[in-house]
């Protein structure tokens, strides 16, 4: 009967520490979660990106994109990345490019937008 009455004793603390430390863990992961979106939010509106899909199509634009652009959002998700090019862009550009991303990795690079507002 101790033995029992030990045992269920045992089993409760322990549940009591699982349950402790999965509430700090999911704290914590909280806390960071947030700052995660924090910096992402920074990311979007000072940072001018662009993701396309592989046939050119914009699928992602940053808030800083869509600012210096002087299109919308919709305007832009699902056209070819080309209406924002300036016709001043060398084409070898975008050739490499193209053929960087189409290889699976990432390009990094100026490009000079169409209709710049400033």
């Amino acid at each position: 009967m101790i033995a029992g009455l030990i045992f269920i004793s045992l089993f409760i603390i322990l549940i009591g520490l699982i349950l402790s430390i999965y509430y700090r863990t999911n704290k914590e992961f909280k806390r960071q979660r947030d700052e995660m979106q924090e910096l992402l939010n920074v990311f979007d509106k000072n940072i001018i990106m662009s993701e396309t899909d592989v046939h050119g199509r914009i699928i992602y634009v940053s808030e800083a994109f869509i600012n210096i652009s002087g299109y919308s959002k919709e305007e832009l998700i699902g056209k070819p990345h080309r209406i924002v090019r300036h016709e001043s862009m060398l084409k070898d550009t975008f050739q490499d490019l193209w053929k960087t991303i189409q290889s699976g990795k990432t390009w990094m690079g100026d490009i000079t937008f169409i209709g710049l507002k400033f």
